[in-house]
């Protein structure tokens, strides 16, 4: 198993560049705008990358703190086929986006499938 996390803020005002940096985890989120600088009814698009390719067809969650208590989840969506999800915003907050993602293993000596996850965390004023 891997995990892997990333968390975008900022102290003072924000903006700069910082949030696209490619920190070139084996899962990785790769915000395509300033998550800082969004407000509800916006979309983030992100892109998702696993072992340094886009990440086609791959399930997506968003959820922001308050929304539930159990695994439910105000967006969910698929990757393009660049490995592109449009993220829509509906409240401010601190959100939290995730992959998990599973790869069946041709050579089982060691297991059956490898598994992966990442987080992606910002907040939304």
């Amino acid at each position: 198993m891997e995990f892997f996390a990333k968390a975008i803020f900022y102290a003072g005002k924000p903006g700069g560049s910082a949030y696209k940096t490619v920190l070139k985890h084996t899962l990785e989120m790769i915000p395509q705008k300033d998550p800082c600088l969004l407000k509800s009814g916006d979309y983030l698009p992100v892109k998702v990358m696993f072992k340094g390719k886009p990440l086609a067809s791959e399930v997506v969650y968003a959820t922001y703190v308050g929304f539930s208590t159990s695994e439910e989840y105000p967006f969910t969506a698929r990757t393009d086929a660049d490995g592109i999800v449009k993220i829509r915003i509906i409240h401010p907050g601190i959100w939290w986006v995730k992959i998990p993602l599973k790869k069946i293993r041709e050579d089982k000596s060691e297991c059956d499938v490898d598994q992966y996850a990442t987080i992606l965390t910002f907040e939304v004023k």
